[in-house]
C-alpha cells in the first residue's frame, strides 16, 4: 500500500541546486527561524533551532532526524526493529536555496533508500520536514512506526498528557496534539490528526503508526512535520494556532445555520422542514433584518434505513426516504429562495439513524465491526465515499459527519486481518468472547491494535473528505461523536464535537445548562491542557424549545454562548413556540455574533471552575450530575475573552449563591495584544450600571468587577 501525501516543495534543478561537501555546514533559514545541521562521518542530523523572533536557540541533542520501526509482518512474532537517520548513509546532499533542502540516505543492510525533505516559506514562522522512503531491497519490508522528530532537551514539554484511547468509557485518545518548549517558544509535531507526539525524560518524539508492508520498490511519502516558533514560551500557544490558521481547509468563517432535531426529531418531513425554514426566514431575515442563515439542515430522519431499504443500500448507501424528494430538489429550491443553503446530517459509521444497516451490509461483503462499519474498510469505505461526493454534487453544502469510531460511550475497532488495518501479533490476548467493542480491549496491551485502527480510519475519512472538497471547496463540515480533538483535523474539516458531553444539561433555569456546558469547556482546556482552537468547537447550542423565560435570562443565556467564540452557531429550536420577544432576543444575540465574529479567533476562557466545590476528581459529566443537587451553588467566576488589534470582548459570569468579586488584568492571558497602545472605548452590552467600571481601559489595567449571584456581564473594547 502506498499512501502519499503532498508537501509544497521548491523545484530543484542543476540550475539552482547545489552540492554540499561532507562537514559543510548547513542552515535552513529565513528571517524567522533557522534550523542548523551537521554532517559527521556519513551522518544527517540537525544541532539546533534558532528562534530570531525571540533570540533563543534550541541545542537538539540525542537526534535522530527520523525513526523507522520496521519487522516482517505486524502479525509475526519476531522482534521488532529500530531502524534511525544515524543508521543511514548519506549519499547526496542538495540545496536547492536557503529555504530547501534533500538529503539523500541509504540504509546498507535493508536496502532501505530515504529522502529528506526540509522546507520553510521566506515569511513563514515554521517549516516542514518529509520522508520518503523506497524499498530497494528484494524483500517486503513493513514500517510499523513513523518517527519524523527525535531530539532531547530539558526545554521539550507535552502540554497534554492523557492518552485514553478507551473503547468504552471517556474518549480522550491523546493523539493529534502538539508539542512545545519553554525558554525557546517553538512548536513541534506531524501533521495528522492520529499522530503520537510525546515527550518522555526530556525526549521529543513526532511519530505516527502506519504498518503496511513496503513492497520492493515501492515508495511512500509521509505525512509532514513541522517545526515552528512564537515570541514568548508562555504564549507559545498563539503561535501555533496562526500556523493552524494558515493551513485550515477554508479560512475561518461564521456558519449560523437552523438543525431539524428538536423541531422534529426522526419524523421530520419536507413539509414541516420547509414549513420551519419559512417561519425562521420570517422572524429573522424578513422582519428583524439579520443576514439569511448559512444553512438549515435535516438531521436524523430523512434517510431511508428502514429494513425494507436493504436492497437500496445495497445500490447506494443513505437512499432517501419518502418523506423528501430523491434530490432535495423542492426543499434546495426553497433555501435558495431565502439565499440559503442545505445542509445534512450523515453518521459515517452506521452507528446513528441506520442501526439495523451493519449486519446487512455485512452480509454484502462491507467491513462491519461491532454496531458500527469499518471507516478504514476498502469496500465499505469507497461506498460511503460515492455518497458523499454524490450529496456534495448535488448542493448539500453542510455535513454534520457523526458517528465515526462510535459514539459517546463506546468505540469499535478493527479486529480482522487484510481489511484495510494491520492487526499486530496478540497470541493469547484475543479471547472468543472480545468483540470489536469490548471493555477488555482498555488494558495497555491492545493500545497499538487501537491506534492502529485508528489511524487506519483516519487516513482513510481524511481522504473522503479531500474528495467531497474537488466537488466544493467551501464545504462546512463537522464531525462529531467519537471524534478527537486535534487541530490538525482542521486542515480538512471546519469544527468539531467538544467530545465526552451530552446534548445538554438539565434543570430548572439556563444557569445549569451554562455550568455544564461551560465546565466541560473548563476541563477541556484548562484541566487537560487541550491544544485545539476552541472557536472551531461544536458544543451542542444555543437552544430555545419553550417561552416564557424572561428576556433578560434568555438574552444573558444566549450572549453567554456567543461568547465562547464558536464560528459555529447552530439553532435548535422548537421553531412554532417561539414568541415575538424570543425572536427579538435571538436576532440581537445573532447579530452580536456577526459583529464580534472578527475576535472569535483568538477566543480563551478565564477564571475559575464553573462547578466550584463539586469533586474536581470527576469528570464533568459526573460533577454535572452532583451540580443538580447542590443546596448552595459553589460555582467560580469564569468567562470568556477574545481580542485582535482592534478591540476585544469580556463576558464574565458569578454561578454562586454569593455575591463576588471578580479582578482580572487586561493583558496578554486574556489575549489582548501588547504591542498595541492606546485606550479602548469600554460599552456594557448587558444592563449593568456603569458607574463601577472606566469609561477607557488600557493594556495592564486592572478591572474589579462587583457580581450579585448569577449575574451575567459582557463588555466590548473597541478603538
Amino acid at each position: 500500500m502506498n499512501i502519499k501525501l503532498t508537501c509544497t516543495t521548491l523545484a530543484l534543478t542543476a540550475a539552482t541546486a547545489s552540492q554540499v561537501s561532507a562537514g559543510e555546514p548547513i542552515k535552513l533559514e529565513n528571517g524567522q527561524l533557522s534550523r542548523e545541521f551537521s554532517t559527521i562521518e556519513d551522518t544527517f542530523k540537525s544541532s539546533a533551532i534558532v528562534n530570531k523572533i525571540n533570540g533563543e536557540t534550541l541545542k537538539l541533542n540525542d537526534v535522530s532526524e527520523f525513526r523507522l520501526r520496521i519487522s516482517d509482518d505486524v502479525a509475526s512474532k519476531a522482534p521488532d526493529t529500530w531502524l534511525s537517520s544515524n543508521d543511514f548513509k548519506v549519499i547526496d546532499i542538495k540545496k536547492a536555496s536557503a529555504e530547501n533542502i534533500i538529503v539523500s540516505l541509504q540504509h546498507p543492510g535493508t536496502q532501505l533508500e530515504a529522502e529528506l525533505s526540509y522546507t520553510l516559506d521566506s515569511a513563514a514562522h515554521y517549516g516542514r520536514k518529509q520522508l520518503k522512503l523506497t524499498n530497494g531491497g528484494k524483500k517486503p519490508v513493513t514500517v510499523e512506526v513513523i518517527e519524523l522528530e527525535s531530539f532531547s532537551n530539558k526545554d521539550n514539554y507535552q502540554p497534554y498528557k492523557i492518552h485514553e484511547i478507551n473503547v468504552a468509557g471517556k474518549w480522550s485518545p491523546g493523539i493529534g496534539q502538539p508539542l512545545y518548549t519553554k525558554k525557546s517558544a517553538m512548536f513541534f509535531g506531524v501533521e495528522f490528526p492520529a499522530s503520537r507526539n510525546t515527550v518522555s525524560s526530556e525526549q521529543l518524539s513526532s511519530a505516527y503508526y502506519w504498518g503496511f508492508a513496503l513492497e520492493p520498490k515501492q515508495s511512500l511519502t509521509t505525512h509532514p512535520s513541522v517545526f515552528g516558533v512564537g515570541d514568548d514560551g508562555e504564549f507559545i500557544q498563539e503561535a501555533f494556532f496562526s500556523y493552524i490558521d494558515d493551513i485550515r481547509a477554508q479560512p475561518l468563517r461564521v456558519q449560523i445555520q437552523y438543525n431539524s432535531w428538536f423541531d422534529d426529531g426522526r419524523g421530520v418531513s419536507r413539509e414541516s422542514f420547509e414549513e420551519k425554514v419559512t417561519k425562521i426566514n420570517e422572524e429573522l431575515v424578513n422582519k428583524r433584518k439579520l443576514k439569511p442563515l448559512n444553512a438549515y439542515v435535516i438531521d436524523d430522519g430523512w434517510q431511508d434505513s428502514s429494513q425494507k431499504a436493504a436492497s437500496d443500500w445495497n445500490k447506494q448507501f443513505w437512499p432517501v426516504n419518502s418523506k423528501f424528494d430523491p434530490d432535495f430538489a423542492s426543499t434546495k429550491k426553497l433555501l435558495a429562495d431565502k439565499e440559503s443553503q442545505l445542509g445534512l446530517w450523515l453518521s459515517p459509521a452506521s452507528i446513528f439513524g441506520a442501526k439495523k444497516m451493519p449486519p446487512i451490509l455485512e452480509k454484502a461483503g462491507y467491513e462491519r465491526l461491532d454496531m458500527t462499519m469499518s471507516l478504514a474498510g476498502p469496500k465499505y469505505m469507497d461506498e460511503l465515499e460515492k455518497r458523499l461526493v454524490d450529496l456534495a454534487s448535488q448542493g448539500v453544502t453542510y455535513f454534520k459527519l457523526d458517528g465515526l469510531f462510535g459514539h459517546l460511550k463506546v468505540r469499535n475497532v478493527e479486529l480482522k486481518p487484510n481489511r484495510g488495518v494491520p492487526i499486530p501479533n496478540l497470541e493469547g490476548l484475543l479471547t472468543d468472547d472480545i468483540t470489536p467493542g469490548s471493555p477488555k480491549l482498555d488494558t495497555p496491551e491492545f493500545d497499538e491494535l487501537k491506534m492502529y485502527y485508528v489511524s487506519a480510519g483516519t487516513a482513510r475519512f481524511i481522504e473522503t473528505t479531500k474528495a467531497m472538497r474537488e466537488v466544493n471547496p467551501e464545504l462546512f463540515i463537522a464531525i462529531t461523536n467519537s471524534a478527537y480533538l486535534s487541530p490538525w483535523w482542521l486542515q480538512y474539516i471546519d469544527v468539531i464535537w467538544l467530545i465526552n458531553s451530552g446534548d445538554s444539561a438539565g434543570g430548572s433555569d439556563r444557569l445549569p445548562q451554562l455550568r455544564y456546558r461551560d465546565g466541560i469547556y473548563y476541563e477541556i482546556w484548562e484541566k487537560e491542557n487541550t491544544q485545539f482552537p476552541m472557536c472551531s468547537i461544536f458544543n451542542h447550542d444555543p437552544k430555545k424549545t419553550d417561552t416564557g423565560e424572561s428576556r433578560e435570562e434568555f438574552r444573558d443565556y444566549l450572549l453567554m454562548h456567543m461568547s465562547r467564540g464558536s464560528v459555529f452557531i447552530e439553532l435548535y429550536l422548537k421553531t412554532m413556540k417561539l414568541s415575538d420577544a424570543d425572536w427579538d432576543v435571538l436576532a440581537d444575540s445573532l447579530q452580536w455574533a456577526h459583529n464580534n465574529a472578527q475576535y472569535f479567533s483568538g477566543v480563551r476562557m478565564h477564571g475559575g471552575d464553573p462547578f466550584g466545590d463539586i469533586d474536581p476528581t470527576l469528570s464533568a459529566m459526573a460533577r454535572s450530575r452532583q451540580m443538580r443537587q447542590e443546596t448552595e451553588i459553589t460555582g467560580r467566576v469564569y468567562g470568556y475573552s477574545a481580542w485582535n488589534k482592534d478591540g476585544g470582548y469580556f463576558s464574565v459570569l458569578n454561578p454562586s449563591s454569593k455575591d463576588q468579586t471578580y479582578t482580572v488584568t487586561l493583558d496578554r492571558k486574556l489575549g489582548l495584544r501588547p504591542d498595541v497602545k492606546g485606550d479602548y472605548k469600554v460599552t456594557i452590552v448587558t444592563d449593568q450600571s456603569a458607574s463601577t467600571l472606566p469609561a477607557t481601559v488600557k493594556y495592564g489595567d486592572e478591572l474589579k468587577i462587583d457580581l450579585k449571584s448569577r449575574e451575567f456581564l459582557l463588555l466590548e473594547f473597541a478603538k
